[in-house]
């Protein structure tokens, strides 16, 4: 299978997995071959559980990046906070 063919498998198995009512948080990041970025994050939880939403998306995209490269969690999270304190997002 093709990395086009996987991705395209994956996006509908997303999309399917939107149709689910139980479905409390979203996260879809888009970066276009140009590098241009759009993020979408939204949750149907309460203020009080939004941190925990938002610490289980970040847990979830670590997981995936580092299972998916040469990479371990923690080379994974430094990357992500040069990144985005390039962006201009200082924690």
């Amino acid at each position: 299978m093709s990395s086009t063919e996987e991705f395209e498998e994956l996006r509908e198995r997303a999309i399917e997995g939107l149709a689910d009512e139980d479905v409390v948080s979203l996260y879809v990041g888009l970066v276009h071959e140009e590098g241009r970025d759009a993020y979408y994050f939204a949750n149907d939880v309460d203020e009080d559980d939004l941190q925990e939403m938002a610490v289980r998306q970040l847990g979830m995209l670590t997981r995936v990046l580092a299972t998916r490269s040469d990479l371990s969690p923690e080379e994974v999270t430094d990357l992500a906070l040069e990144r985005a304190e390039e962006m201009g997002l200082q924690p």
